[in-house]
């Protein structure tokens, strides 16, 4: 009996959590909209009939919501037919670039590819400097389309060239770019590029990232002997990197270098 109250209590407690907050989300809405309304009321002709103002106010009413309480129903949604519906209310013209990568992350993640591509292209056209929602663009583009592939590619690798010394937005898209070349088995041309962007001027971030990432993929290759320079290379740009030591240390014990492994 203690149990059962307990977990009735429990309950309850959840249940008053989800309705403090789906109010707190319609006061939001409700704040942003008065504002709406109130900016097209004193704009709008002075004769316009009562009765067409109250029923333009209503129809709008029920179909406005912020992007933002839409993409935050998205993402506590149960199924995508639900989550899709809320997606569809988002009005391109009024979201912002962020909104239409948040609304892209969403179908990414729920394995709907093309609707995904849709908000990433929106999403860059409103704002041509979102690098990352482009990356996200090129790398589902190369995955979902076989014929877009190569140019999709191509477009990737040159903005992972441009961002290498970027340390705000370069980390995201270079992570996106070796996972979309290793899902699609391209772990050979990954490497190429990597090996030839090390042979242009960059900068220390730069070539950091490069060496650790050729580093892990000829580890996972079992390839010691290549895996080892680049390990070396990367901690005379960064010593202190625990994750590198680790790495190191593997990569010697593979090649039975058990003593510089201990050291």
């Amino acid at each position: 009996g203690a149990l059962e109250e307990n977990a009735r209590f429990q309950q309850q407690i959840e249940t008053a959590k989800e309705e403090i907050q789906r109010m707190v989300s319609e006061i939001r809405s409700a704040r942003q909209y008065v504002t709406r309304i109130t900016t097209r009321e004193e704009a709008a002709p002075a004769q316009e009939a009562p009765q067409a103002r109250a029923e333009s106010h209503a129809a709008r009413e029920n179909e406005w919501s912020s992007p933002e309480a839409l993409l935050r129903e998205a993402r506590q949604s149960e199924g995508w037919a639900q989550t899709a519906g809320y997606l569809a209310r988002i009005d391109p013209g009024t979201a912002t670039s962020r909104n239409l990568e948040c609304a892209g992350d969403i179908c990414r993640d729920q394995g709907f590819l093309a609707k995904a591509i849709e908000f990433y292209r929106q999403a860059t056209s409103k704002d041509s400097e979102n690098l990352n929602a482009r990356a996200e663009f090129l790398a589902l583009s190369a995955k979902a389309h076989a014929s877009e592939r190569e140019e999709s590619l191509r477009l990737l690798q040159d903005l992972v060239g441009k961002t290498l010394g970027n340390t705000v937005v370069g980390p995201g898209i270079q992570n996106i770019f070796f996972t979309v070349m290793a899902e699609l088995g391209r772990e050979r041309e990954m490497a190429a590029f990597c090996e030839a962007q090390l042979l242009l001027p960059l900068p220390r971030v730069g070539q950091l990232v490069l060496h650790k990432r050729l580093a892990l993929l000829y580890k996972s290759q079992s390839k010691a002997e290549d895996a080892i320079p680049h390990c070396d290379a990367a901690l005379r740009l960064a010593g202190d990197d625990v994750d590198l030591l680790v790495l190191h240390s593997q990569l010697l014990f593979s090649v039975r270098n058990y003593e510089e492994a201990y050291r």
